[in-house]
């Protein structure tokens, strides 16, 4: 059986995992690795890989780098070519950095030392950073620089390879190429293929986002240089962005609703508030999925892990999903390296993870039903304004503020909705 694009349909046969043109056993697994259907054929011998990857975004090379520096032997494949253009607004909170390593100026495209709120275009509220506050990146040049640093890890790379029969222990693109593994990982986005092959995270909650790369001019980006926008009321369920980088702002809107049929004209009205943008030169517009974290499914199969995107881990509250994808895929490899059973893994995304981002629903849950009521007396808060600094740098877990702003606001928050939604 073959699926459209990706599909997971091979396996060893009992006896030496690797033999000479071994007999095969050819089928599909169902949920939790069941064998759907099977045939018996004789196939060459290929290639060997301890682990292939499927996907090279941050999940995929940060999984892939940390495997290939402990011995272990790594493919990574993906569709796209490297760079490749990734809509996404580039913020990078502090504590992600460390994790990655050093970024070159190259992919450094600027540095955010202020974050200033509004509710609608209007009552607006500056936040000063404490250093070196969110460093801003162009995702096609940060991913390629991860994917490098993978590769000089030991990693072996195949861009342009669109898989048309993928397996625990094989891989089989369109060109004809064949890859065995004992481990897969499942690092290809949030409608991942490898996931539905194997049939995990069968129901997702998946909201929506529209970037804008938009050109401005030289004053106008020298203006809005050191400061991020966040605007609440610019759509349902969500924000809108702007970033500032080298050349350019990355704008966008984004929200928890899987549709929004106007979503074009928002993001345009949004930009047509903020002076910097009305007067825009040009804008790129570029749609993409927002897979929130919205409980603990499972992860793993047979032989099979999900990381990041694929996984379902991000935020509800921001939609930020890199360091999630990051510490994911460093997870994983932890487990596979170490030779631990793979629900270990996740058992570790679940604790680490998932049952914080669970206390991130619940606050967006509330945020986005009354955002007026919780813009005043939430964002406006300096207490709870510092709750946001100490996330952003990861001094804090969402399970702590969710408690603090339930007793600092639980009386003030009654008496402002009373009874009505803002």
């Amino acid at each position: 059986m073959t699926l459209p694009g990706l599909s997971f349909i091979a396996f060893s046969c009992p006896g030496t995992l690797f033999p000479a043109a071994p007999p095969r056993m050819v089928g599909w697994f169902g949920a939790r690795g069941q064998i759907q259907a099977k045939r018996i054929e004789f196939v060459e011998s290929e290639k060997r890989y301890d682990v292939i990857i499927a996907g090279a975004g941050p999940a995929g090379t940060a999984a892939g780098r940390m495997l290939a520096e402990t011995g272990v032997r790594v493919l990574i494949l993906d569709k796209a070519r490297f760079p490749r253009l990734k809509a996404c607004g580039g913020g990078l909170s502090p504590h992600i950095v460390p994790i990655v390593g050093p970024l070159p100026e190259d992919v450094l495209e600027a540095s955010v030392g202020r974050v200033r709120f509004s509710y609608a275009g209007g009552r607006p509220f500056d936040v000063e950073l404490e250093p070196p506050g969110i460093v801003m990146v162009m995702r096609d040049l940060f991913d390629n620089h991860l994917l490098q640093c993978a590769q000089q890890a030991g990693c072996e790379i195949r861009e342009g390879r669109e898989g048309t029969a993928v397996a625990a222990v094989e891989v089989v693109t369109d060109g004809g190429e064949t890859w065995r593994s004992e481990l897969l990982l499942g690092a290809d986005g949030p409608m991942s293929r490898v996931a539905r092959s194997v049939g995990l995270l069968p129901r997702r909650s998946m909201g929506i986002g529209l970037s804008a790369e938009t050109d401005v001019s030289p004053e106008d980006l020298e203006r809005w240089g050191g400061t991020a926008c966040i605007d609440f009321g610019v759509v349902p369920a969500g924000y809108g962005w702007v970033f500032p980088k080298r050349n350019h702002l990355s704008c966008g809107v984004a929200t928890t609703l899987p549709r929004l049929p106007d979503i074009r004209t928002r993001l345009y009205d949004f930009l047509d508030r903020i002076p910097a943008t009305k007067n825009k030169i040009h804008a790129r517009l570029q749609g993409h999925l927002l897979p929130y974290c919205d409980g603990t499914q499972t992860l793993v199969s047979r032989r099979t892990l999900l990381v990041g995107d694929a996984a379902s881990l991000v935020d509800p509250l921001t939609g930020e999903g890199i360091h999630f994808a990051v510490m994911s895929g460093r997870m994983a490899a932890r487990v596979i390296a170490e030779g631990r059973p793979l629900r270990e893994y996740e058992e570790q995304v679940n604790d680490e993870i998932r049952l914080d981002l669970q206390y991130a629903a619940r606050l967006a849950s509330l945020f986005y039903r009354f955002p007026g009521v919780s813009y005043r007396i939430g964002v406006r808060s300096r207490r709870a304004v510092g709750f946001f600094e100490e996330l952003l740098a990861g001094k804090r877990t969402y399970r702590s503020v969710h408690a603090e702003l339930k007793s600092l606001f639980s009386v003030r928050f009654l008496r402002s909705i009373g009874g009505r939604r803002a």
